[in-house]
């Protein structure tokens, strides 16, 4: 009886080790898996941002259309003053 039990007792301390080890790999894993996850959100997040000032920086509408009518009132000013 004593043989039996040293022999399976061994096996058993060997699976707790091996499971031991799966835990710790699959832990890193797990860190390895949030720190792409991380790195991946980071550069969505910095690209949107890039985008949002990329869209604020251009001029509105609204600020365009003003433009051109000062564009057009100058223009019909330097026409009303050349053809004086």
């Amino acid at each position: 009886m004593d043989k039996v039990n040293a022999t399976t007792a061994r096996p058993a301390e060997q699976h707790a080790a091996e499971a031991h080890r799966a835990q710790q790999s699959s832990a890193t894993d797990r860190i390895d898996k949030q720190a792409a996850e991380n790195k991946v959100r980071d550069a969505k997040l910095e690209r949107d941002e890039q985008a949002r000032k990329a869209i604020d920086s251009r001029p509105s509408q609204a600020h365009l259309n003003f433009q051109a009518s000062l564009h057009a009132n100058r223009s019909e000013a330097e026409l009303k003053t050349s053809s004086s």
